[in-house]
């Protein structure tokens, strides 16, 4: 059974990108990103997502061995909005937002 820590090696490897290399595109110390390696810890989610955006790959499948979700339908992210609360809610769209004008 794979862990966190098998599938981040996993990814590195797939990226070609060393932990060096992964400190300087996310500002993770490699001392952490040791730790992550090692099975030591697991990053919390902002960290999380810095190295799933460096590695191009996905937070459950970093975590859990689970394949994203290859396209989302607007009813599926009308649910997901639904079940935020308020101040999530706004954020997603903010986050929503910031994609739309990172595209023009």
């Amino acid at each position: 059974m794979e862990h966190f820590k098998d599938r981040f090696i996993q990814a590195l490897e797939r990226a070609g990108m060393t932990r060096a290399e992964l400190s300087r595109k996310t500002g993770i110390s490699e001392s952490i990103l040791s730790y992550y390696a090692s099975g030591k810890a697991t990053p919390r989610k902002g960290k999380l997502m810095l190295i799933c955006n460096a590695l191009n790959t996905s937070p459950g499948w970093l975590l859990f061995g689970e394949e994203a979700v290859s396209f989302a339908t607007e009813d599926m992210l009308i649910e997901v909005y639904r079940n935020l609360d308020n101040d999530r809610q706004k954020a997603l769209l903010n986050y929503a937002k910031y994609l739309e004008i990172m595209d023009e």
